[in-house]
């Protein structure tokens, strides 16, 4: 199964893909959604679910994962993954 971790912090992106290859998972990686969009749907690598990190610079995870959905092969699951520590107005919002 391939897993798509979208975050603009390359240490959460590492985090998570040592844990995931302890699953047996085989994992992608984008530090931007413009890259996510190329690197998690493009035909050559479909994942089979993607995790979203909500407060991901210039972009809004929703408008992200709706981008996704609209592909051929959308991941699915797409897993929302909070901030550590989120401030008021990202709490607020629901992120």
């Amino acid at each position: 199964m391939k897993c798509l971790l979208v975050d603009d912090l390359e240490e959460t992106c590492w985090r998570c893909r040592r844990f995931l290859q302890r699953q047996d998972v085989q994992i992608l990686t984008a530090r931007s959604g413009s890259q996510a969009l190329g690197t998690g749907c493009s035909s050559t690598h479909v994942a089979a679910c993607a995790s979203l990190d909500v407060q991901i610079r210039r972009w809004m995870a929703s408008e992200l994962a709706e981008l996704m959905r609209e592909r051929e092969d959308p991941p699915d699951p797409i897993i929302f993954v909070p901030p550590v520590r989120a401030t008021q107005p990202s709490r607020l919002q629901g992120i």
